[in-house]
C-alpha cells in the first residue's frame, strides 16, 4: 500500500491532534477509568503507546521504515553528548538557584516507582516510537528541505517533530523546555541517521536519568538527613 506524500504529511499532524486528545477522551469514556485516576501520570502514555503500537500494527505501509529494527550505535558518544545538554546547563541552573528549588518540581512528589515507570521505561519508549517513530517518518517528503546553521544540517522533518515535542511539554518551565527542544533535536537526528529509534531511545533514557531520576534521588537523601 503506498501513500501520497501530502496524505502522508497531513496524517503526521491527524496523529499529533490524536495523540493530544486521545488520553482525555478515552478518561470522558470512562475507559479503564480507575487505571486513570490511580496513575494520572501513566495513564496517558499507556494509552498513546497503545495508540501508536496499533496504528503501526493496522497500516504497514510497505515503504515506510518505522525504525523498528536495533541498529548499532555509538553509546558512549550518545551518553557524553546527552550528558552535555542536560547536566552542564542543568547545574548551572542549580548554582544560580537553590537546590530546594528543585522541591517545586512536579516530579517531586510522585514516587521512585513512578519515577522509573514513568522517566525511565514509558517516556523513552512511547514517545520515541511516536515522535520519532511515526510523526518524523510521515514528514519524511520534507527531508530535501534542510535548515543550514554554520556546519550544522537540520532536516525539516526533523525540526517540525522537535517543536511538536517540546509543545507537548508546554506544563514545564521555559528552561526545561530548552533542554527538552535539544533532546528532540538529537534524538530526531539520531533516528535519521541510524534509521533506527535505539539510538534515540537510549538518548531519551540518559536525559531522563540525568534530569529526573538522580535530582530524585538526591531529594530523598536530602530528606533522609532531616
Amino acid at each position: 500500500m503506498v501513500i501520497n506524500p501530502k496524505v502522508q504529511i497531513g496524517l503526521a499532524l491527524i496523529l499529533f491532534v490524536a495523540y493530544c486528545v486521545l488520553p482525555d477522551a478515552f478518561s470522558r469514556l470512562q475507559l479503564l477509568y480507575g487505571y486513570a485516576s490511580r496513575y494520572p501520570l501513566i495513564y496517558p502514555l499507556l494509552i498513546n503507546g497503545l495508540f501508536s503500537c496499533f496504528f503501526i500494527w493496522l497500516l504497514p505501509f510497505k515503504h515506510i521504515d518505522y525504525g523498528l529494527r536495533f541498529a548499532g550505535f555509538e553509546w558512549k558518544k550518545i551518553l557524553l553528548i546527552t550528558f552535555c545538554i542536560q547536566v552542564f546547563p542543568f547545574t548551572i541552573f542549580l548554582l544560580l538557584l537553590n537546590v530546594n528549588d528543585l522541591y517545586l518540581s512536579s516530579w517531586m512528589v510522585l514516587s521512585l516507582f513512578e519515577i522509573v515507570t514513568i522517566y525511565l521505561v514509558l517516556s523513552p519508549l512511547v514517545e520515541e516510537l511516536f515522535f520519532r517513530g511515526l510523526i518524523q517518518t510521515f514528514l519524511s517528503p520534507l527531508l530535501n528541505f534542510n535548515l543550514s546553521i554554520k556546519n550544522l544540517i537540520i532536516s525539516v522533518p526533523v525540526l517540525i517533530t522537535t517543536i511538536l515535542f517540546t509543545v507537548i511539554h508546554f506544563t514545564y518551565s521555559v528552561i526545561s523546555m530548552i533542554f527538552i527542544f535539544s533532546l528532540g533535536l538529537l534524538c530526531g537526528y539520531l533516528r535519521e541517521k541510524h534509521k533506527s529509534l535505539a539510538p534515540a531511545i537510549f538518548a531519551h533514557f540518559v536525559f531522563n536519568l540525568f534530569a529526573v531520576f538522580v535530582p530524585k534521588l538526591i531529594l530523598m537523601y536530602t530528606e533522609s538527613k532531616y
